[in-house]
């Protein structure tokens, strides 16, 4: 980013809270291939960034973007494959990137009201053993400041099988994995 631009964005009050992501190319997971015809991106932000930066990021990217939702077997593997082979992706070598995954309300603990940022069901899963736990562990490189027990209520990968985990919305994983769908691109494209 230019120091002109930087000085600009900063005297209008928006935050630079992360460095500008890296990513390998976005890939397009056919439907030759069994996949649905959506685009993925791993991102890495080296500094991390909490869920709610990570999904402000992917709206930035425009219309039709948003954190991946997986909901099937296959998806997952799609996604996960993504960043399986990137270290720098995972805190600690454990925590991975964000997804699109939240719980509405923290009282139905621990698994209960889960949801997708798009709305869709969120009937497959693939949680880790003993998770979700809705139990901050106080991690000082994932969960800088966060108190230990605090709730959890938002979905990434964790470990190198494919596994999600929940953590607390200001975690700092180093990245997230972006979707694109081409069909709500080209809705919210036609209403603007």
């Amino acid at each position: 980013m230019g120091r002109w631009l930087g000085a600009v964005l900063l005297l209008l009050g928006f935050p630079l809270f992360v460095n500008f992501p890296a990513g390998a190319a976005p890939v397009r997971w056919t439907k030759a291939s069994g996949g649905n015809g959506h685009t993925y991106e791993a991102v890495y932000v080296p500094a991390g960034l909490n869920w709610v930066q990570a999904q402000l990021a992917v709206a930035g990217r425009g219309c039709g973007w948003y954190l991946a939702t997986i909901t099937s077997a296959a998806e997952n593997r799609f996604a996960f494959g993504l960043i399986a082979k990137r270290p720098e992706l995972f805190v600690e070598d454990l925590n991975g990137p964000w997804l699109g995954g939240f719980q509405v309300s923290s009282r139905s603990e621990p698994k209960g009201d889960w949801r997708w940022v798009t709305g869709e069901a969120f009937r497959y899963t693939s949680w880790a053993p003993g998770q979700p736990n809705d139990y901050v562990a106080g991690d000082s490189t994932l969960e800088p400041g966060i108190p230990t027990g605090q709730q959890e209520g938002f979905l990434h990968f964790i470990g190198h099988a494919g596994q999600w985990n929940d953590l607390n919305v200001n975690s700092q994983p180093r990245g997230y994995i972006a979707e694109l769908d081409p069909g709500r691109h080209k809705a919210c494209r036609a209403e603007g």
